[in-house]
């Protein structure tokens, strides 16, 4: 049995079983979360809120952060037209946000869903050596994210 942990779902993985091979994905906001995430050797009744709650943090702060991206961007293409102190300190401080803010999204959802999910797989883990956290698969999206961060900082 394998688990990822994402922002707004998990998705829990059983394989290496033929034909009963599943994957299922779970919202952290759906009634059946808690179903999903407790077994008969652990239960993790916060799970379900702490994810929820720190991958709707998450989503606002990066959306947030596209908004100041793109708004620097606008700017940086309007350039051509003359170049203002205003243009430049607006644009410095939408980078400079955008950084700021992808940053704080990263560290809201490590210091607290992250955090909880790697404690509820070492727990499985240790009732039974079948069930582990699969760290080894990262989606393109946390990539490009990461990326964009280190990028802004660089910018600014």
């Amino acid at each position: 049995v394998e688990g990822t942990f994402g922002l707004i779902q998990f998705q829990k993985m059983i394989r290496n079983c033929g034909d009963l091979d599943v994957t299922d994905n779970i919202y952290y906001a759906s009634p059946t979360c808690s179903e999903a995430v407790n077994t008969r050797y652990v239960t993790a009744d916060t799970i379900c809120e702490t994810c929820s709650f720190a991958g709707y943090i998450a989503v606002s702060l990066l959306s947030t952060a596209t908004f100041c991206g793109l708004l620097a961007l606008g700017l940086l293409i309007y350039r051509h037209r003359g170049i203002s102190l205003c243009n430049k300190l607006i644009t410095a401080a939408s980078i400079t946000s955008m950084s700021f803010l992808m940053a704080l999204s990263w560290t809201v959802w490590i210091a607290t869903c992250d955090m909880v999910a790697e404690g509820y797989y070492d727990a499985l883990s240790k009732e039974d050596p079948r069930f582990h956290l699969t760290r080894d698969q990262i989606g393109w999206g946390v990539i490009l994210s990461i990326m964009s961060t280190v990028v802004g900082i660089m910018a600014s």
